[in-house]
Parts: C-alpha cells; structure tokens; sequence
C-alpha cells in the first residue's frame, strides 16, 4: 500500500466532508501507477478470475490492488469502449470518485487552501466508484507507450459504431496528456465507503447486484438476514455463495449466487423487518427453520451439501435434476417461509413436529411415470415440470410464472397447500 501526496487543483468545499477539483490526466495516471490511488475489492465490484472462479474476495478494508491488476472485476471490453469515447470525445459522463480515506491506524491528512484552491491528500484514495473510467485513462497512457496493446478494433455499442487500430493510432496522436479531468473527493472510513458505493451505484448505472450485496450485508432486512444465513446455515455458507457474479461460472463449484437468495427472499422483506424489530425470537425462530429445513432436504440431495464438489453440481444441473437451479431456490424459499408463517399462525412449534418432517420429506418423493417407473420428484425426466419451469426442449425458465408454478406444483405434492388454510386441521 503507498501513500504519498496528491494534490488537485480548481477545488470548491461541497460540504458534508466532500470537495470537487481537477487534475491533469498525466497526474493521474502517475497516481494510479504507484499506486496513490488504488481498488479496494471490499468496497467495490470484487475481484474475478475465471481459471479461479471460486477465489473468495477478501473482506479486508485494507487490501488492495493497483488498477493494473488483471483480475479486478470490470469489464475490459466497456474499459476499452470507454477508452476509445474518451479519445473521441465522446465520454460525456468523465468525472472520477475518489475517498480520502479516514482511518485511525493509518496517517490520513487533507490540506484545503480555500485561496488557491487547491487540496492536498496524504491518505489512502480508493475509488469507491469510477474504476472504469480510471483503467480507461491508464490505457490510453498504456496504449501510448506499448502502441501493440492497441485491439484490432473497438466496438461502441452505444451508437453501433466500429473503430480500427488505425483510428486509434490517428486519435492518439491528437491526445494532451496535460488536459484536465473532475474528480469529487469523499473523506469517509471503509464501512461507509461501502456505503457510498452502493449509493452511486443505484443512482448512477447499476453495479453487478451480487457485488452491491457483498459490499453491503446491512443493506436491508433481506441482505442482513442472508448474512445471517452465511454463519448459521452450512448449506448456505459463504464459500457456497457466489458473491461476484450473478450466474455460476462453468468451472465454478458454487451453489448458488447470493442475487438468487435475495430475489428468492425479497417478497418477505417486510415480515422480516418487522420480525427484526418488534420479535427477534420469532426472527431467530423463522433462521432456525430456515437452517433445518436446507439441512434436512441436503440429506436427500448430495449436490446441496456444503462442500460438494463441482463434478457433482454440474452433473446435478445439466443431466439429472432441478434441485439446485435458480428457479428452484425460489420456489424452496417459499415453501420454507409459508411452512414456518403456517405453524407460527397456529402458535405451533415446527421443531421436530412430524407435519413439518412431512413436508420436507415431501421434496424428495417419487412420482409414478406413465409406464409405472418412478422418478424423484426433483428429476429433469419429470414430466410435471414441462410447461412449469421448462418448455418441451427442455430450456428452462426463471420468471415469476415460473416460480409461482413451482411453488404450486410442490405445494400440492407435499401437503403444505393443506397446512396453509386455515380451516383444515392437517394431520401428520
């Protein structure tokens, strides 16, 4: 980590401990080379290497990495795309974000000349937001110096426009490196840098769900409670989760990603919001049966135990069962919120409760096919799911109507459909 002094120019105070200045891109990019200014995965997109899918990113407030770095979770084609507007002058949205960060460990100094407008920061400076446009000023210094890092061509996907290595040669050639840049600076410590990306991120383009997640486990009910999930439920451990993107990579052994348990828990954001504040026992309660019932159906189920290898996972998805694919996990979640929603309306206990064994077991019956063979109910030659999650190809789908034929189809075979009215005394 290196901190040395970097001073910007042309400074206003905007309050609320942030301040907006220029500075020349040859500064910057002598900042970002030292590096000054450096990506902090903690508080950002991550990090992502595709033959190491299943890297966990450090949680580390204190890790980081130059912009160089070849793994940084961006999107090296937009880097380019950037790249090739900003020659263009095309890169209408240019302004960089930085965080002066405030840390007790650490020296942390900002001298602000209000006369001269200037600032001086001796500190570490992240970039809590903008590191796409930071790599896209490194690589037009890098194109200059090592002019066959040049790409054959640059797509701009925006206006459907090609752009040769030849045009970009020309377009360098007209490039002031002493041209000058806006950059706002934030004076915040790592958690609310964290903050202050996901803010930017949902006001600004949308980061990667999975990444605003990561970074932010207090976010709301729904994230706090995968959080809790992560420590108490093994099935549901943070080496299972992908945290970084929002599909499981080929090579990768993940479960599932951490986007799909919050889109499969969102629709009860409000009870557990009110559960975390009005009832924590009953919130612990609803973890608990949450924690049993994954513990319980992993028993049927190997590719749903935690460490279960890649091989196992693969195979589960592309040749034998639905257990594990997204659309699953939506229809489980509910089944597993209903099921405690229906005991606790009748002031019952699930813990061991014989109904509640019941249904679990439930999710891994055997259906009777027409030639009386049977298959487990979870298994991609049961025809029940053809028209619910997939179509006769066998493509499957993970939309809304989708979820909710799941659900339904699940409801009825285990019996919570029974349980949840209210008028039916349901029997083990």
């Amino acid at each position: 980590m290196s901190i040395g002094c970097v001073e910007l120019t042309n400074v206003d105070y905007l309050g609320n401990n942030r301040y907006k200045g220029t500075i020349q891109l040859k500064t910057l990019y002598h900042a970002m080379k030292r590096p000054y200014v450096m990506y902090c995965p903690a508080t950002q997109r991550g990090e992502y290497d595709p033959e190491n899918p299943d890297y966990v990113i450090s949680a580390d407030y204190n890790h980081f990495h130059s912009i160089t770095y070849p793994y940084l979770a961006l999107d090296e084609s937009k880097v380019n795309e950037m790249t090739v507007q900003y020659l263009r002058n095309q890169l209408y949205w240019s302004d960089l974000i930085w965080n002066a960060r405030v840390d007790e460990d650490l020296p942390t100094s900002l001298e602000y000349d209000e006369n001269l407008r200037t600032l001086r920061i001796y500190s570490t400076i992240t970039m809590p937001d903008s590191a796409h446009r930071h790599r896209a000023y490194y690589r037009i210094f890098e194109w200059c110096k090592e002019p066959e890092k040049i790409p054959s061509k640059v797509e701009l996907t925006q206006i459907g426009v090609t752009i040769t290595r030849s045009e970009i040669e020309s377009l360098l050639q007209t490039f002031d490196p002493n041209k000058a840049e806006s950059v706002t600076v934030h004076h915040l410590n790592p958690e609310k840098e964290g903050e202050l990306f996901r803010q930017l991120n949902n006001t600004t383009k949308k980061a990667n769900p999975a990444q605003v997640i990561r970074v932010n486990p207090d976010m709301n009910a729904v994230t706090r409670t995968i959080n809790r999930l992560y420590s108490q439920c093994e099935v549901f451990n943070r080496l299972e989760i992908e945290e970084t993107r929002t599909t499981i990579h080929s090579k990768s052994r993940k479960l599932v990603p951490n986007s799909t348990l919050q889109e499969a828990i969102k629709q009860y954001a409000k009870l557990l919001a009110d559960l975390e504040t009005h009832e924590p026992g009953a919130y612990q309660d609803l973890l608990d049966c949450i924690t049993d019932f994954f513990k319980r159906l992993s028993q049927f189920y190997p590719e749903m135990k935690p460490g279960a290898d890649r091989e196992t996972r693969w195979h589960s998805r592309k040749m034998e069962s639905f257990i594990i694919e997204n659309v699953m996990f939506h229809a489980l979640f509910k089944i597993v919120f209903e099921t405690w929603k229906a005991f606790n309306n009748r002031s019952q206990s699930w813990k061991n409760d014989p109904l509640f064994i019941r249904i679990v077991n439930g999710l891994s019956k055997n259906i009777r096919l027409p030639d009386h063979s049977f298959v487990n109910i979870m298994s991609r030659r049961n025809p029940n799911w053809v028209g619910r999650i997939v179509n006769h190809q066998g493509r499957i789908s993970n939309n809304r109507p989708s979820q909710a034929a799941a659900f339904d189809y699940l409801s009825d075979e285990i019996g919570l459909t029974t349980l949840r009215n209210p008028r039916v005394r349901p029997t083990a």
